[in-house]
């Protein structure tokens, strides 16, 4: 590439790997919890409950952080309280690693096209096994049919156990 060409692309990879650095420390430095009563917590082992803070009210705050979320989402009993902590666990610095991933998408553009690629997927693929991101496109929707058979019978074994643990109660796996 020419000297101001290599200069710009130059300059596009810097702000990827900051915003792919900003976009990692945002989830580290998360400090995102969910409160939750005793009752809530049913099945979460004493050993892991004792790690959590407790606030003025009795309640367990839980934290986001990975040992907190495995504890909870491996172990507690209800449904409702799985779901809080999932859903608060993937809306992890949530605002600020949006706009940040939406930049990344834009410079991996332009950093493959001033390289003379169609896509980032084309640029990340050459010189490797599959050759061009349509060819990785290209396996995993042929893996697709395959997996869902695979997905449909894995989730009925699912769904029976869950039946078995809330004598037939069940009717839904969620995630």
């Amino acid at each position: 590439l020419p000297d101001e060409e290599l200069a710009k692309l130059t300059e596009l990879r810097q702000e990827l790997s900051k915003a792919e650095s900003e976009f990692s420390q945002n989830l580290n430095e998360d400090v995102s919890t969910v409160t939750f009563t005793k009752a809530q917590l049913e099945g979460v082992p004493d050993y892991i409950m004792k790690r959590f803070k407790v606030d003025a009210n009795g309640n367990f705050i839980v934290t986001t952080k990975s040992t907190d979320y495995v504890g909870v989402i491996e172990n507690a009993k209800l449904p409702a309280s799985r779901q809080a902590i999932l859903t608060a666990y993937l809306n992890r610095a949530g605002e600020p690693n949006k706009v940040l991933l939406e930049k990344a998408v834009v410079l991996r553009e332009q950093i493959a096209k001033a390289l003379g690629y169609k896509t980032w997927a084309d640029y990340r693929t050459d010189g490797r096994m599959a050759q061009t991101g349509q060819q990785v496109l290209d396996l995993l929707l042929g893996l697709k049919d395959k997996l869902a058979q695979r997905n449909t019978q894995d989730l009925s074994l699912l769904l029976k156990a869950k039946q078995e643990m809330e004598n037939g109660a069940a009717t839904t796996i969620e995630a």
